[in-house]
């Protein structure tokens, strides 16, 4: 037990430092959600419009639809979600 306890004071852990690491992970969490689902949005964007556009082309509407509507609620709940966060834990 005295080990344990000699071993806790010599730690250099401390709350600030957990509390910006976090942060700073759900920062990149938070971009890389709302760069997968605006990539994915522009991209289901592009194979509509490409498949409205060309005749010949065999392009299905409806899945570039799906993924459009699938990327654009990433994107909005991803940035709600981290709105949300960030002003609960004061994180500014």
């Amino acid at each position: 037990m005295s080990a344990a306890q000699a071993a806790a004071k010599k730690s250099t852990l401390n709350v600030d430092d957990f509390k910006s690491g976090s942060t700073t992970i759900t920062n990149v969490m938070m971009y890389a959600g709302v760069a997968i689902g605006v990539s994915l949005a522009l991209w289901s964007g592009y194979k509509m419009y490409k498949g409205s556009t060309d005749e010949t082309g065999r392009e299905s509407s409806g899945r570039a639809l799906t993924g459009f509507v699938v990327g654009s609620c990433i994107t909005i709940f991803t940035i709600i979600i981290g709105v949300v966060v960030n002003y609960a834990t004061g994180n500014n």
